[in-house]
């Protein structure tokens, strides 16, 4: 009998320490931070087919990437970067790319504070406008995001660069009323 407790006893103990190995484990190895001029995140995306976008020589688009802590509800993010295209054409692949020292200064502005835990908190999304006839504003007749057609429009940044290869179709709709707004 005292025998038997006794093993009881050695394996709750060696179940604890192999509990605890692995939190510690896993925690370290997820919450190891890919913030390295040399990690690379690229998007690959392409405009679907949108008539008005193939004529104008004054065509521009700006993909704005925000960052924003994805572990936390309802709040606003920060621009982590600007990217221009010019003359855009639909169904030709675009790339847009940051590194991981630009994502953590993005999240060290949106947290104003340089306690940053991992990349793998960030979040991101894009947003497309283009100015179709290239006067620097975004009025109506000019295309934004359709967000009828892109429910899907935020990425969790993945663990150890895997990368957000995946091409994403960007559909657009025409600008309708509102003030006219700055490209830049």
């Amino acid at each position: 009998m005292y025998i038997r407790s006794r093993i009881l006893e050695l394996l709750t103990a060696a179940r604890m320490v192999a509990v605890f190995i692995s939190l510690i484990s896993s925690s370290w190895v997820f919450a190891q931070s890919e913030f390295s001029p040399d990690t690379l995140y690229q998007f690959n995306y392409q405009v679907a087919n949108t008539s008005s976008l193939n004529s104008p020589v004054d065509a521009r688009l700006r993909v704005r990437i925000y960052a924003y802590d994805h572990r936390l509800a309802d709040v606003s993010a920060v621009v982590l970067k600007d990217a221009y295209v010019n003359r855009l054409q639909s169904d030709t692949e675009y790339h847009v790319a940051f590194t991981g020292e630009d994502l953590e200064q993005a999240l060290q502005q949106y947290h104003g504070s340089d306690r940053i835990l991992s990349d793998h908190d960030a979040g991101v999304y894009l947003i497309w406008t283009v100015d179709i006839n290239g006067d620097g504003q975004i009025c109506e007749g000019d295309l934004q995001l359709d967000y009828n057609k892109m429910p899907d429009l935020f990425y969790g940044i993945r663990p150890r660069s895997a990368g957000l290869d995946e091409k994403v179709t960007v559909y657009l709709a025409p600008v309708q009323g509102g003030a006219c707004q700055s490209l830049e």
